[in-house]
This record gives C-alpha cells, sequence and structure tokens, in this order.
C-alpha cells in the first residue's frame, strides 16, 4: 500500500509563520489594538457645560383701572378722574362745559390751548407687562409733562382720587388729599377736589368743590 502524502490528499502546504513580503508590496502600520480598543469618555465636565443664570421672578405690581380727562387752559390744567367704559355714560361735551364753567367762574380764560386727551389705564393688554402702580404714574406725569411743554398753568387741578394719586404719586385717599396745596413746581401750585361726575351726579358737590377752590383763589395771590 502507498503511503499517504499531503499530495495524494490535495492538500496545500501549510503557511508559513513568516510571510515573505516582496519588493513591490506596502507596508502600513499596524495599529496598536490596545489604544484602538480602549474606550473614550466622552462625558462633557463642568466647563464644557454652559453657564446658565436662573433669574428669580419678580412679581409685577397689579395694574390699576382708570380714566383721566386732561383740559389745559391758560392759567389751569384740570385733570379729572373720569369714570371706567360703560353703556349710558355722561357724554364727553358735558365734562368739558363743566370744566369751562369753572374756570370761569374761577375768572380765569376758559380757552383751550390743546385738544383734550384721555389717557386710559391699563394701556395694553397682556399680563407679561408691567403695568403697576409706578408705572401708571410715571405714563401720567409724562403727559403732564407734554402739556406743560405747551403751557405753564399757575394750577394744575386734580379731581378725583386716581387723578390725585397718580399725579402727585400719593396713596391716600382722596378725603386726605382734599384741599389741600402742593407744590407740583416752584411755581405751579396743585389742589386736589372732587371729579366732574361727582359734581353731575350730586349737584351738591359743585358748592364742596367751590369751598376747595377758596385755598387758592384768587390765583394772582
Amino acid at each position: 500500500m502507498a503511503p499517504v502524502t499531503a499530495e495524494s490528499l490535495h492538500l496545500s502546504p501549510a503557511p508559513s509563520k513568516h510571510p515573505v513580503i516582496s519588493n513591490n508590496d506596502s507596508i502600513a502600520p499596524i495599529a496598536n489594538n490596545s489604544t484602538a480598543s480602549a474606550s473614550v469618555d466622552v462625558t462633557p465636565t463642568s466647563a464644557d457645560m454652559p453657564q446658565l443664570v436662573i433669574e428669580p421672578r419678580v412679581s409685577k405690581e397689579k395694574a390699576p383701572r382708570f380714566r383721566l380727562g386732561f383740559w389745559l387752559y391758560k392759567d389751569v390744567l384740570v385733570i379729572d378722574s373720569l369714570p371706567l367704559l360703560s353703556r349710558g355714560g355722561i357724554p364727553q361735551g358735558k365734562y368739558q362745559a363743566l370744566c369751562a364753567n369753572m374756570i370761569t367762574a374761577m375768572g380765569l380764560s376758559a380757552e383751550l390751548l390743546a385738544t383734550p386727551y384721555v389717557l386710559a389705564w391699563p394701556m395694553l393688554a397682556g399680563i407679561s407687562l408691567d403695568q403697576g402702580r409706578s408705572e401708571a404714574s410715571l405714563a401720567v406725569n409724562h403727559k403732564i409733562q407734554k402739556l406743560l411743554q405747551l403751557s405753564k398753568p399757575r394750577l394744575v387741578l386734580l379731581l378725583g382720587e386716581p387723578a390725585a394719586q397718580m399725579s402727585m404719586q400719593r396713596s391716600e385717599s382722596l378725603d386726605e388729599l382734599r384741599a389741600v396745596v402742593f407744590n407740583y413746581t416752584s411755581q405751579i401750585k396743585a389742589l386736589s377736589s372732587l371729579s366732574l361726575t361727582q359734581m353731575m351726579q350730586i349737584p351738591e358737590c359743585k358748592k364742596e368743590v367751590w369751598n376747595d377752590l377758596q385755598k387758592i383763589l384768587p390765583l394772582d395771590a
């Protein structure tokens, strides 16, 4: 029996442990297995994290609700507390007529120097806006300053509680502010009294307002 050889079984010889490399073959660097298989730490550090500043929530003042009418005469700036919008209210013309009659009774010119203006507060809708008492007072006084650029009256007459509080930046009730003479500026007095609406709805209030006005009449004094 013939001996069994690798050739008779058609088996290829085992590869050499040291392969022969020809001059035409390129040699690529062999990566270090320990380095290639190592895991990479991608955990962000505190330096990589965005720095967030959380501001404390600031509670805004509740917005007061009022409407003020402005009438500018030569010697008097009248600021009246108008009622909030409602059906069946007093026509605007009646307010202006009563205001003019009061100025005439004071012995002053009732000729308007500017178009009557109504400031309603809050001015804009939206709870995100700061329309609290402080902002309201700033808006009222900004309007006053604009009117004082047109004329330099000797008296600012504040009728009704909102007009007195917002114009003078006071928190007292109208009962405490009535008939008290303030210095709005060094040359302009300020006086608070009842509103035009109260005078029209309760005729007896006209006499009370006239008594309050005696504190500053005559203006030349």
